[in-house]
């Protein structure tokens, strides 16, 4: 063989493997683009499961402080009973009694829930979150996790796409 076929079949092979290299290349550059996405949207969805737990342990907080008051406001209306009452019965006494475990259960659930509010507001205030601000931050959050899964599926499509010419340009080049 000579020095001019091998140059001309090494252009060939220039000529067929340079749009396999190119697509490798923007495959690479769209797997990690990929991959960096979906590692936002982790964040974002992680993000958006605090601000939920958040707001979860306020809503439950604030029942079980409604929850206290009633308990509370029933104590001290059988506490009266049993005053008013020469020998109270059996029953309003264990109703009293009953009452009395009611508050003290729901002063221990009221405090563990004040603990747990503390600590999601300092996380969130680590991460940035101003619980001041937190239904104009969970709106922004869900505009940016709606945004980064459509750029997701862009890129998953892209992926796709870029290996079915890979599949065909390697089916062309090795006929």
């Amino acid at each position: 063989m000579n020095r001019l076929q091998l140059q001309v079949i090494l252009a060939a092979v220039d000529k067929v493997t340079a749009p396999l290299k190119k697509m490798r290349g923007a495959g690479l550059n769209t797997q990690q683009a990929f991959k960096e996405t979906r590692a936002k949207v982790k964040q974002l969805e992680q993000q958006t499961r605090q601000v939920q737990g958040y707001r979860n342990t306020a809503k439950q907080l604030g029942m079980t402080s409604v929850q206290l008051k009633d308990a509370r406001d029933q104590m001290a209306r059988l506490a009266q009973e049993m005053k008013a009452s020469t020998a109270p019965s059996k029953t309003l006494t264990r109703s009293y009694a009953a009452a009395q475990r009611e508050a003290v259960r729901l002063k221990t659930q009221q405090q563990q829930l004040a603990i747990s509010q503390q600590r999601q507001r300092t996380a969130l205030r680590e991460a940035g979150i101003d619980t001041r601000h937190l239904s104009r931050y969970q709106r922004e959050l869900s505009a940016s996790l709606a945004r980064a899964n459509d750029q997701l599926k862009q890129q998953k499509d892209r992926l796709a796409q870029l290996s079915a010419q890979q599949k065909s340009l390697t089916l062309r080049a090795s006929n």
